[in-house]
């Protein structure tokens, strides 16, 4: 299938001088970073037998099939094998040989692009949510949760460290409550770990054997088997009963990572990647939040007595006198850091002269109300209850200097009259739920009557419901008088936001952002390209990408800017923790689809020609990892480009199935023996017989295709 140019699935041996050329002038990139998502798309790929090229001879602009032989099984199985190929031969490595201009520029360690690579590798891709609720893992009624902000994200996070603590299963000493609940024991039996380490001594204050005897779990272990590391410890002993669960500590060599993430997900990981851990930041990972200043990998304290002092050296630079008093470069640094001009670290050139300076890693967080612990606001009934957290963005709008925690806006003032809302509250007058009305066009044009009868009847008694609120809305409106609220700023504001530092120029005031807005303008692009290339189709929300350059930091919102902190230097080497985290098994599944390229309407059914079975994205060794990017790198150039569409449509487990692929050695359990082995056990999830439901047991999350014209290809639609 390779044309003379071309060889099949590789890359194209472009004319050597042009090539050779364009690497070293670093053409057409500019000052731009290095960049997966253009290197995807812009290396020479392979064409099949009978590509129409462009005028330079290596560009594919054509490839159609003819109609007869579109669903033909080996035209499928021609397909299948060209992505097979490109995936399983041809490594990522390849793909950045494009950017070896804009490495040369940029790249003065070698290690940091290494890691820089790995990082966006792992992560490229990823749909915008939360992880813990994404694969919700389940809870369980009288878990405490300690420290407070242990949950399933603190053990997705730990799950790519080169060593990692497992929370162990225990109930208080009265009972009452059970600690360690947030972990898996394995995939076989997904549940947490048992607290196995053994009784506590006579004297009350370690859980070795009374004779002083190592833990009944070492004598277990192989000659050349590392013992785990256990804690928390006081005293050189093991706490007996501590305030929280009891951990033990051992060599992760099944590192994972997920395919969904937000702001201070995405921004943590740039932290644990690095060779950080989740407790130097405090168990919880980054918030986009004012408080990440006073986590221990800038304070230099460890976040409870009991752990050993976080990696030393990092700041947290801030507008704040008061908050700067906690955001010392580490218990040695002596006096507290002054405030910083927000100047000096929204703008790249003076962020470099800081000390110490910004680097790869950094931080850049920005919260509305800037730290602020409490606001007093004049607001009506209609305000505090309905609309009180809009209020909140609009008075910290009023700011007029970047990170000022005092604000004054007319919603402050003691002698305020709330507006008139009655035509506003007009406009918002409740309709029949689209989204049940798109259920109800289905049922009847399938003439499912009952379904249809059951759906009317939702639609009616929702809209019934949401009238009646409507309408206690608008007559809560009509009063119009203040009082005083004083509200609590606990939460997280909408436009609350943070991003991290992927590269630095070695040269020139230039930084490029790992960050969750980067892909709305790079996709925007690429829809309109050359034909055989890759783009992100957005489900739940467009897939996240590495970025350009830019010489300044900051959202449209700058006045909720509210710091910027420097990490540490890593305390692994980052070229040992590019490869490792490359071995990151991606937790997520995939189906391939193949379809009619349409022209202008709307997919439908009769245009599918084949759907694979559900996939796990990884396969039995370590290096057999499906991510995302190496998935759209498999799909360029597919046979029939022009005409036949490839997909590869992405899905986050949830509940059990989660829980198992999440799990510690978790690479070895293919879906077939999770379906004979585990789900069996989960009836009230899986039923009897056990089977795996689209939406109940794996969600949507991103999907992937290739371009074959000069118009944006249609979407599939997940309700049909």
């Amino acid at each position: 299938m390779a044309d003379g140019n071309q060889g099949g699935g590789g890359p194209a041996q472009a004319p050597a001088g042009d090539f050779l050329t364009k690497l070293s002038e670093a053409y057409p990139y500019g000052d731009e970073p290095p960049r997966l998502t253009v290197a995807i798309n812009d290396m020479a790929a392979g064409a099949p037998d009978g590509t129409v090229f462009g005028d330079d001879g290596v560009r594919p602009v054509r490839h159609v099939l003819p109609d007869d032989a579109m669903k033909r099984p080996e035209t499928i199985g021609d397909v299948l094998a060209w992505i097979d190929q490109r995936i399983r031969v041809f490594p990522m490595d390849q793909v950045w040989l494009t950017q070896v201009g804009p490495m040369m520029n940029w790249c003065a360690d070698p290690k940091e692009e290494q890691w820089a690579q790995a990082v966006t590798e792992i992560l490229f891709g990823a749909t915008y949510g939360g992880p813990g609720s994404s694969y919700n893992m389940g809870t369980k009624k009288g878990v405490a949760r300690f420290p407070a902000s242990e949950n399933w994200e603190t053990y997705i996070f730990s799950r790519i460290q080169r060593r990692y603590r497992s929370t162990l299963a225990r109930e208080s000493k009265r009972h009452k409550v059970t600690f360690g609940h947030y972990n898996i024991g394995s995939w076989r039996i997904p549940d947490p770990i048992e607290d196995s380490l053994g009784t506590a001594s006579p004297t009350g204050g370690a859980s070795s054997p009374p004779d002083g005897s190592a833990p009944p779990e070492a004598s277990l272990l192989a000659e050349d088997e590392e013992a785990p590391v256990v804690g928390p410890m006081k005293d050189d002993r093991l706490l007996e009963d501590p305030m929280g669960p009891r951990w033990k500590e051992q060599k992760n060599d099944d590192p994972a990572v997920p395919i969904v993430v937000a702001c201070q997900h995405l921004a943590t990981y740039g932290a644990l990647t690095r060779g950080f851990r989740v407790e130097h930041l405090d168990s919880a990972g980054y918030a986009a939040q004012f408080a990440t200043g006073s986590l221990a990998i800038f304070s230099g304290r460890p976040a409870t007595p009991s752990d050993e002092p976080p990696p030393q050296g990092g700041r947290w630079y801030t507008l704040h006198s008061a908050a700067a008093d906690k955001a010392s470069a580490g218990p040695a640094a002596g006096a507290s850091s002054p405030p910083v001009a927000y100047e000096d670290l929204l703008k790249i050139e003076r962020a470099r002269q800081l000390s110490p300076p910004l680097t790869p890693g950094t931080i850049f967080v920005f919260d509305p109300d800037a730290g602020a612990q409490k606001v007093t606001l004049y607001l009506s009934r209609y305000e505090d209850e309905y609309i009180r957290e809009k209020i909140l963005m609009k008075h910290f709008a009023a700011r007029k200097t970047p990170g000022e925690q005092e604000v004054e806006s007319p919603y402050s003032q003691k002698d305020r009259v709330a507006p008139d809302y009655q035509r506003e509250l007009e406009l918002t007058k409740p309709k029949e739920d689209p989204k049940l009305l798109e259920d109800l066009r289905y049922f009847e044009k399938g003439r499912e009557t009952a379904n249809a009868d059951i759906t009317r009847a939702k639609i009616q008694a929702k809209l019934k419901e949401d009238l009646a609120t409507w309408e206690s809305q608008k007559a809560l409106a009509l009063d119009t008088k203040t009082s005083a609220v004083v509200i609590d700023l606990k939460k997280q504001l909408d436009g609350s936001h943070i991003h991290y530092v992927l590269r630095v120029h070695k040269d020139k005031p230039l930084v490029q952002l790992m960050d969750t807005g980067n892909g709305a303008n790079f996709w925007a692009k690429i829809d309109k390209e050359s034909p055989g290339r890759g783009a992100l189709v957005e489900f739940m929300q467009a897939g996240i990408v590495d970025g350009s350059a830019q010489n300044k930091v900051g959202p449209g919102q700058m006045l909720g800017f509210c710091g910027m902190g420097v990490t540490p230097p890593p305390p692994e080497d980052l070229g040992e923790m590019a490869a490792f985290i490359k071995k990151a098994r991606p937790i997520g599944l995939f189906r391939l689809v193949l379809t009619m390229r349409p022209s202008k309407a709307a997919m439908t059914p009769s245009d599918v020609l084949y759907v694979s079975r559900l996939a796990r994205m990884y396969g039995s060794s370590p290096e057999q990892n499906y991510t995302v990017a190496q998935m759209l790198w498999g799909i360029r150039n597919t046979p029939g480009f022009t005409n036949l569409q490839p997909w590869v449509i992405f899905f986050i487990p949830r509940g059990v199935l989660a829980r198992s692929m999440w799990a510690h050695g978790g690479r070895e359990m293919t879906l077939g023996t999770f379906m004979s082995e585990v789900a069996p056990r989960y009836k009230a999830e899986f039923g009897g017989p056990a089977s795996l439901k689209l939406h109940k047991n794996y969600l949507p999350a991103v999907a992937i295709t290739n371009s074959g014209r000069q118009l944006v290809d249609c979407p599939i639609n997940f309700s049909t």
